[in-house]
């Protein structure tokens, strides 16, 4: 978000160049908007409140007031602290369509807070605008009020400086809500002017958001004020500890809240009457009776029985047929020690006698 701002008037916002567009598109002046901004006001005996004689318009504006954001300040008789405010962005641009909003701010100070905004359809004329605005004037007071409301909602909850720095930091580096120029200026302001934050508020916390985002961008303006507003609201729960928890709507003033003391719980201690531990007795444990057994028991045995003979017999089997092939193979290797020809008296092919291990002289006569 870019903080480059032009300080504008009324009288510059009027006269600013108007670019014109192809396609028979003309965007609504400034001086249009404003106009009927004011009209809008005075229809609904809404009364822009008077600084120095003149009416409290501010203006904020981009180069060459191409974007503007502008918002009407209202003095509320009924409310010394808030005054209402009638904010509205409205662009020469075809990159954004006009916003409006009513939200309040403090009469100390240029804090302005914004709790959700509304915008017409992209390329809408003033006609659509007036109609947008007449819709959020009428019920401006509704939006004025549920603001305060959610505002004080927060100045229940008590934050440190450790939990102020990391809603900081989070606001800064998750949502992008400020500037690096705007999280300087809070630094400096920590460091500086509001060294003791030992007993502040979150609400504390959003009114030096919200002097610093006074000097966004117009085109971001409405949007970042109203995206500020409800993560601090949604994040009032979450960040409150729960021991700090309290539902204001159920308690009542004539609730009696009940605190122990170190009295109460003493005495608390001597009305308990030590007893001695009961032994119990010994149980006696029954004998298990005899059973019949059914048919389904004795079928059971039976078949075990069967299947241990048939074990067994296997087990005898297998022994048996362990000696035979070890009787049976001491016999091959006696046999192997001698070997006997049945023909040694014949000669072979090529009239050679047979050669043999037995063989005798006897053998060799021709």
């Amino acid at each position: 978000m870019p903080i480059k701002l032009n300080p504008t008037n009324e009288n510059s916002v009027i006269t600013s160049s108007i670019p014109v567009y192809g396609n028979g598109y003309n965007p609504p002046s400034h001086k249009q908007v404003i106009e009927a901004s004011k009209k809008i006001l005075a229809d609904n005996n809404i009364t822009i409140a008077t600084a120095e004689g003149e009416e409290s318009i501010k203006f904020i504006g981009s180069n060459k007031n191409e974007i503007v954001a502008a918002y009407f300040v209202v003095d509320v008789p009924s409310n010394d602290t808030y005054q209402l405010v009638f904010s509205w962005v409205n662009s020469y641009t075809r990159s954004m369509r006009f916003k409006c909003a009513v939200g309040c701010r403090l009469k100390t100070n240029p804090a302005v807070y914004v709790k959700h905004y509304f915008s017409v359809k992209k390329g809408g004329d003033i006609s659509d605008i007036i109609k947008l605005m007449e819709n959020v004037i009428q019920n401006a007071y509704s939006y004025y009020d549920n603001t305060i409301a959610e505002i004080e909602a927060l100045s229940f909850k008590s934050i440190s400086r450790e939990e102020t720095c990391c809603l900081l930091g989070n606001i800064f580096f998750n949502k992008n809500l400020v500037t690096p120029h705007q999280a300087s200026t809070i630094q400096k302001w920590m460091t500086e002017t509001f060294k003791d934050v030992s007993n502040w508020k979150l609400s504390d916390v959003y009114e030096m958001l919200s002097l610093v985002t006074y000097t966004y961008h117009p085109r971001f303006w409405l949007s970042a004020h109203s995206e500020l507003h409800e993560y601090l609201t949604d994040s009032f729960d979450s960040i409150m500890p729960i021991e700090s928890t309290l539902n204001f709507n159920n308690v009542s003033s004539s609730t009696p809240v009940v605190v122990e003391t170190e009295n109460d719980i003493e005495e608390k201690l001597d009305m308990v009457v030590e007893e001695e531990p009961v032994v119990p007795e010994p149980v006696a444990i029954p004998e298990p009776e005899e059973v019949e057994t059914t048919f389904d028991e004795n079928f059971e045995q039976e078949s075990r029985k069967i299947e241990y003979a048939v074990v067994e017999e296997t087990v005898v089997a297998e022994e048996e047929e362990v000696v035979l092939e070890e009787s049976k193979q001491e016999e091959e290797e006696k046999e192997e020690e001698t070997i006997v020809y049945d023909n040694v008296d014949d000669d072979d092919d090529f009239g050679n006698p047979p050669s043999s291990s037995t063989v005798t002289d006897e053998d060799f006569i021709w």
